[in-house]
């Protein structure tokens, strides 16, 4: 009975063979689908990828406070900072507007003209206990702008990093107010520089045993492989169907053989090739 089913399996890779074509789309789909997916979700499986974007600031201002912004922005790790500044800030606005629009510029950021003799008009005119019990009025607004196309995430993601860091720098600067020190821009070179004693530890997974996530490649190469062994149940069943379109299935069925050899004689070349995938 094994001479049976081994001569079932060789009369089958023979009509496997013969469709050369065939035979090759079973290799080089599961291979096009690794290569695609992999370079299509290479950055969801790397550890730390951060998101990168343009960022246009438009200073209008060049005081200390806009520095000082600037500083801290460029040291934010998600922005590639490009700095832009025009005697016409209006019409710099509205080419930036453009820019941002069209979806050259990812964000922009306006410093107003007089940002930093504002703010100083501000602070002179306000007490410490206004300014730390209360929201002040009325509010310096500082133009952002994102590209539509954009994912709220990453809006949301740029729009929370700015809000930190210019509530850190305002902070900064009423502090150097009231307590009649230096405010110096340059400080905000680091984004990241401590300025005390404690400090919030890097965060360290809870089991003993370290978890390394898989590249897309180890990720992909598995999944599509099963993906094309699967498919694989295309070709075979349509030998079915040729052979009964060409009367050959009913010689087989009048062989003295039980089904499980022909049925069995045309799966163990289809498992071959899943061993070869």
């Amino acid at each position: 009975m094994l001479r049976k089913l081994l001569v079932s399996a060789a009369k089958e890779l023979r009509l496997i063979l013969r469709d050369r074509e065939g035979l090759a789309i079973l290799f080089v789909m599961p291979i096009a689908f690794v290569i695609i997916m992999s370079l299509a979700l290479q950055d969801v499986f790397r550890q730390g990828s951060t998101p990168q974007f343009s960022l246009v600031i438009l200073d209008g201002d060049k005081g200390s406070l806009a520095k000082a912004i600037g500083y801290g922005v460029a040291a934010l790790p998600f922005f590639r900072v490009e700095h832009r500044s025009a005697e016409n800030f209006a019409a710099a606005e509205r080419e930036l507007r453009a820019d941002v629009l069209s979806g050259n510029v990812r964000f922009a950021l306006l410093l107003p003209p007089e940002l930093t003799a504002r703010h100083d008009r501000a602070l002179g005119g306000a007490k410490l206990n206004e300014v730390m019990s209360a929201q002040l009025k009325p509010a310096i607004d500082l133009a952002f702008f994102a590209d539509p196309a954009l994912r709220s995430d990453h809006l949301t993601l740029a729009r929370s990093a700015l809000a930190s860091l210019v509530s850190s720098i305002e902070m900064q600067r009423i502090y150097a107010h009231f307590s009649a020190s230096a405010f110096e821009p340059d400080n905000f070179r680091d984004a990241n520089q401590n300025r005390g004693w404690l400090r919030i530890g890097a965060g360290q997974n809870a089991s003993s045993k370290s978890q390394l996530l898989p590249s897309a490649t180890q990720q992909n190469v598995p999944a599509y492989t099963l993906l094309a062994i699967f498919m694989l149940v295309v070709p075979l069943s349509g030998t079915f169907i040729k052979e009964r379109d060409q009367g050959s299935l009913a010689r087989l069925e009048s062989m003295p053989v039980p089904a499980w050899v022909v049925i069995g004689g045309k799966i163990l070349p289809y498992l071959a090739i899943n061993l070869l995938q």
